[in-house]
């Protein structure tokens, strides 16, 4: 989860300076776009990862419906629609 995070908001980054502001590619703003990879892995990848594990679970019953089976989920229709 860390590495897709920090690979798509650097991509994100580029292709904003690259695509929609126009900068050719030899005049990237590499500290920009290194900020941006940090963010990713920092927030997008390891807090968010560890909040929605942590937080959500004591939040919502989640054991109830991940301790099913697959067959199981299909059946649960409450369990599918949270």
């Amino acid at each position: 989860n860390i590495g897709i995070a920090t690979i798509k908001t650097a991509s994100a980054d580029l292709l904003a300076q690259v695509a929609i502001a126009h900068t050719p590619v030899s005049d990237i703003d590499w500290e920009r776009a290194f900020l941006f990879c940090a963010f990713g892995a920092v927030y997008l990848g390891a807090f968010q990862y560890w909040y929605q594990v942590n937080i959500f679970k004591k939040v919502f019953d989640v054991d109830k419906f991940t301790s099913q089976s697959w067959g199981d989920k299909l059946k649960d229709t409450e369990g599918l629609k949270s």
